[in-house]
């Protein structure tokens, strides 16, 4: 796997996760 698909992995479920306490929070 190449450094920069794992990187974008990381940066998408750290979107998910904020979109998820965004919404838990409103």
């Amino acid at each position: 796997m190449a450094p920069f698909a794992e990187c974008e992995l990381v940066l998408h479920r750290i979107h998910l996760e904020f979109r998820l306490m965004k919404i838990l929070k409103h």
